[in-house]
């Protein structure tokens, strides 16, 4: 089965926008607002202190590949809100270790970056 496995989810292959050597980009399948995408790195760590150096550092820039790539399609009046997760407590029970990218205003239905 193609794909990839994100905590007790599975994640298709059509699901997958985006992957980098280590990590991967998908629309978040319960969104906070339109156009959320998760980035996960390839190998599930419960925590971002699990990833190894060319792990996180493979995540942070896809993370920052998907941003530039969300506020291009903003034009000049959005912005870009990133969040980082990791650990259970801090993603409401669902490792891995995460990264949200949610667009902000320019029209796409983002809010205040308190909604995340």
């Amino acid at each position: 089965m193609a794909g990839q496995a994100f905590g007790r989810v599975h994640v298709r292959e059509e699901e997958i926008f985006v992957r980098s050597p280590l990590s991967y980009a998908f629309v978040n399948l319960k969104p906070l607002v339109s156009g959320h995408v998760l980035v996960s790195p390839a190998r599930p760590a419960p925590r971002f202190s699990d990833l190894t150096p060319a792990e996180a550092a493979d995540l942070g820039q896809l993370a920052a590949a998907v941003a530039a790539r969300l506020q291009a399609s903003l034009g000049g009046g959005g912005g870009v809100t990133l969040a980082m997760q990791g650990g259970a407590a801090a993603g409401r029970g669902r490792p891995p270790g995460r990264a949200h990218v949610l667009p902000r205003g320019g029209g796409c239905g983002g809010g205040s970056p308190s909604a995340a």
